[in-house]
């Protein structure tokens, strides 16, 4: 699934990704867990993942709707990042398209 997500961000026109630091915004879910919210160096497409570790070992990898990073995202050509892949409702598509 993660491949998939990562093939969807590069066909949109980006040759790499980029890690930036952040952490689970949402006070009612993982708040303040670590993450990292990966972006394309052009199109600013991204997604944001929480990645839990225990000793250094990843113990388990998933989206996260509300992630904060610090400082503020920016694509390559100065523009916000807008544009977040939902890998679950981009899946779903996939598995039901529309007639």
């Amino acid at each position: 699934m993660l491949g998939t997500a990562f093939d969807t961000i590069k066909r949109a026109g980006n040759e790499f990704l980029i890690p930036h630091k952040g952490i689970c915004n949402r006070s009612d879910c993982n708040y303040k867990f670590k993450g990292y919210s990966f972006s394309g160096d052009n199109t600013g497409a991204h997604i944001d993942l929480i990645i839990e570790q225990t000793d250094g070992i990843v113990e388990d990898i998933y989206e996260c709707d509300e992630f904060r990073c610090k400082p503020k995202i920016v694509s390559s050509t100065s523009t916000p990042v807008k544009t977040r892949l939902n890998l679950i409702k981009y899946l779903e598509s996939m598995n039901n398209p529309k007639k």
